[in-house]
């Protein structure tokens, strides 16, 4: 009897520890899981640099989720340094998307969002960097009107503002229909300290009696390297016809046996005369020698006894 007693003592205390242990381990399995907040798309930055100020409709965005079906809470920082510790809240800005004031100035803006969740471990996007810079100013022109000589055509202007940042190519261009681009003919001036300049264009390159308009121009690039052109007032002209230059009086003066001595009175707008030489007067003309400094020419070596026929060519 005493053996039996002694065993269903020790079965009652089994029982009651394993209840005990089922009971404890329910416990723990009704304890709530925990949110957990990861951001699948990392804000960006809407230019870099912007150039003048931000666009009115720029903005930042934050894609994250969270599970446990948890609400997740956003509220954006500024900082001054590019990293996303510490940071000044921006104060009601508590959305996933933040836009920038159109009216940041110059500078450089450093932006995060921190997201939270209740039960959840709080979450700070990258820091994303925002750079503002000057705001373009193209250079100001003016064209003057063009001054046409016999040979060329003076085309120039001035420059009232080089802009910002400072234009990098100047000149004037011109076309046969209204509003030139440098896409038409062009001339440059090389970049330089004076503010105006004038540009000889040989009279050649127009074609006679036709309208051009022209205008003056300064090429120069943003800060994000992409190129821009100011244009000056555009002015209209009718290029004449080429003039030709006239022949002076020539002679010539035997001085020796096998020297022709050959003269001409001085002449006006032109670089030089282009002597020429014929057996007899009619053909087999040919050039043998150009003149620009003065107004005689020695042919030597020429036979004795025999006519020799000259003639001069203004050229320019």
């Amino acid at each position: 009897m005493k053996l039996i007693r002694i065993k269903l003592r020790n079965m009652i205390t089994i029982a009651i520890c394993l209840a005990a242990v089922i009971l404890s381990g329910c416990g723990e399995d009704n304890e709530p899981p925990i949110p957990v907040i990861r951001i699948t798309i990392q804000p960006t930055a809407p230019a870099e640099p912007a150039e003048g100020g931000i666009a009115p409709d720029a903005k930042m965005s934050v894609t994250a989720k969270v599970t446990e079906d948890a609400t997740v809470t956003y509220q954006w920082y500024t900082n001054t340094a590019a990293n996303n510790t510490g940071g000044t809240v921006i104060s009601g800005v508590t959305s996933p998307s933040y836009t920038l004031p159109a009216d940041l100035a110059e500078g450089t803006y450093y932006y995060f969002c921190e997201l939270s969740a209740v039960g959840a471990e709080t979450v700070r996007t990258i820091c994303v960097t925002v750079t503002v810079m000057k705001k373009i100013e193209p250079p100001t022109l003016t064209t003057d009107e063009a001054v046409i000589g016999h040979y060329s055509i003076e085309l120039g202007g001035s420059i009232a503002y080089e802009g910002n940042p400072p234009y990098i190519e100047r000149g004037v261009c011109y076309s046969t229909l209204p509003n030139p681009t440098v896409n038409n003919d062009k001339v440059l001036w090389e970049v330089s300290t004076e503010t105006a300049f004038s540009i000889p264009v040989y009279i050649k390159g127009f074609r006679p009696e036709t309208r051009y308009y022209a205008r003056t121009y300064a090429a120069y690039k943003t800060y994000t390297g992409v190129s821009g052109v100011a244009y000056g007032n555009e002015i209209s002209f009718i290029a004449p016809a080429p003039s030709v230059p006239e022949t002076h009086s020539i002679y010539a003066v035997a001085s020796s046996p096998s020297l022709i001595h050959i003269a001409w009175t001085s002449a006006t707008d032109i670089d030089g005369l282009s002597i020429e030489y014929s057996p007899n007067g009619v053909s087999e003309w040919i050039e043998i020698a150009k003149v620009s400094e003065s107004n005689f020419f020695k042919h030597a070596g020429v036979a004795a006894g025999t006519t020799h026929y000259y003639r001069a060519r203004a050229y320019n």
